[in-house]
């Protein structure tokens, strides 16, 4: 069976790094990992640089959940406040 997961925040999620001139989201590396394990996860990549905990990242998971429906995402992983 297969798992989906939603990795959400902001930069670091992005994947931001080298002063935003590159972007290498961490659910890359993670869903190679679970690959190499023979594990099948599927990994949706939201995030938004600059962007706010509180209230915009509050509301845009609220958007995202409303619209996948509430059984579409068997884990959700959230990073956000470190800046």
């Amino acid at each position: 069976t297969s798992t989906r997961s939603l990795a959400f925040g902001d930069s670091l999620t992005e994947g931001y790094y080298n002063r935003g001139r590159k972007l290498h989201p961490y659910s890359q590396r993670l869903s190679s990992l679970f690959a190499s394990v023979d594990s099948t996860v599927q990994i949706d990549t939201k995030g938004i640089s600059g962007e706010k905990v509180t209230p915009s990242v509050v509301q845009r998971l609220a958007k995202i959940l409303r619209q996948t429906g509430p059984d579409y995402y068997d884990h959700v992983i959230i990073l956000g406040g470190t800046n």
